[in-house]
């Protein structure tokens, strides 16, 4: 299944960018701070980190990292 296809409370649109740039800037990974919803409905603040898969062809995927601040 696609990411932006799953229900897992995360927006995916702020995360969109993020996982784009990893394509197009392969020397660095990026970080953003978003409002998540838990299973039980209640906001948490995650950090996203987002860092490219390089290759000798370019970047041949993404790792997503994510860690609960709250």
């Amino acid at each position: 299944m696609p990411l932006t296809s799953l229900d897992i409370g995360l927006p995916i649109d702020k995360l969109r960018a993020l996982i784009g740039n990893a394509f197009v800037d392969t020397d660095s990974s990026g970080q953003i701070t978003v409002d998540a919803v838990n299973r039980r409905g209640r906001r948490t603040p995650i950090r996203m980190t987002c860092t490219p898969f390089r290759s000798g062809e370019g970047v041949g995927g993404a790792l997503l990292l994510m860690e609960v601040l709250g």
